[in-house]
């Protein structure tokens, strides 16, 4: 009798060990990813600040810093970085139609490692998603043209180039 109490502690006593093991791990994951939510807060609200100086004209930007700034708002945001990495502004251009764009977007996210993202924004969401960005807020699709083959377009942005 007293040999099966002294097992039944000694299997309590590793019960304890791994609860308590547990709950130390998973208190490291909910550090981790409070901290990590923190630091995007933190660069999120730098941005905006600086913004509000520039858009002030308090502060000229260096050229160094908004490529900086860039890779920063992609990091933080995958719309951001996906037009980042393929689109530029260019007033002169016609615009790739709706379904070009959308057709770039999923082949971007399936090469990426976005796949997800992509379901989450169907067709109609993602203009409206990318205007929400600061950057290209003034993105809209325009009107259906006969020259566009009665296509809307996203006027005023072309393909990024290799040497872009």
């Amino acid at each position: 009798m007293v040999e099966e109490r002294t097992l039944s502690l000694k299997q309590l006593a590793a019960e304890i060990n791994r609860t308590y093991q547990q709950i130390i791990d998973d208190e490291r994951k909910s550090i981790d990813y409070a901290t990590e939510i923190g630091e995007m807060l933190i660069a999120n609200l730098c941005l905006a600040a600086y913004r509000r100086l520039v858009a002030r004209g308090k502060f000229i930007q260096p050229r160094s810093s908004s490529e900086l700034e860039q890779r920063v708002l992609a990091g933080i945001s995958p719309l951001a970085e996906f037009m980042q990495d393929n689109w530029v502004k260019d007033d002169q251009a016609e615009g790739p139609t709706c379904e070009a764009f959308y057709k770039v977007f999923v082949q971007w996210c399936m090469t990426t490692g976005h796949a997800q993202l992509a379901r989450s924004y169907p067709r109609q969401k993602l203009g409206r998603a990318i205007a929400d960005l600061d950057e290209w807020s003034w993105l809209k699709s325009g009107g259906r043209t006969t020259e566009s083959g009665r296509k809307r377009r996203y006027p005023g942005i072309r393909r990024k180039t290799e040497d872009e």
